[in-house]
């Protein structure tokens, strides 16, 4: 695993030793385990089902303090009462005005907010050119947006 962290590959497949190999057959004895990374991000805009909160769309700066879009999440450790307390507290932060300098890859039914709040993510891969993959929200943490940049 640390030389698949040192060379940023997406992870590794282990097996027990003592099982089989099984034609066609999947089982508990072979394992895919994952190099996430982690990074806190910025909250820009969200969208809505059901009138909650059911996904964020994310940004960090850059060195010419441009807020740029680095993806959309939706899926993590938040329960659903969280994410109804998340619909109530993002009222004041509403705006009509796109905070992103750049055009996110989701422009349908998303309420924009003032980018003030920050959400720790975990990720598996960041591809050149594209929005982070299989991004899944760790925990809203208490961090100062303007610090939340994007790193070569």
């Amino acid at each position: 695993m640390e030389v698949a962290k040192k060379h940023d590959l997406e992870g590794i497949l282990s097996k027990n030793l003592n099982s089989r190999y099984i034609i066609k057959g999947k089982n508990s004895d072979w394992r895919k385990i994952k190099n996430y990374k982690d990074l806190i991000a910025v909250i820009g805009g969200v969208t809505y089902r059901g009138g909650i909160v059911n996904s964020m769309l994310l940004g960090l700066y850059d060195n010419n303090n441009q807020f740029l879009y680095i993806g959309h999440v939706g899926t993590g450790k938040l329960t659903r009462a969280e994410w109804q307390n998340f619909t109530k507290l993002i009222e004041p932060l509403r705006t009509n005005h796109k905070p992103f300098a750049n055009q996110p890859e989701r422009v349908n039914k998303i309420q924009w907010l003032q980018p003030l709040l920050t959400v720790k993510v975990q990720y598996i891969e960041w591809p050149k050119g594209h929005s982070i993959r299989q991004p899944s929200i760790q925990a809203f943490v208490d961090h100062d947006p303007e610090n939340c940049r994007l790193s070569e």
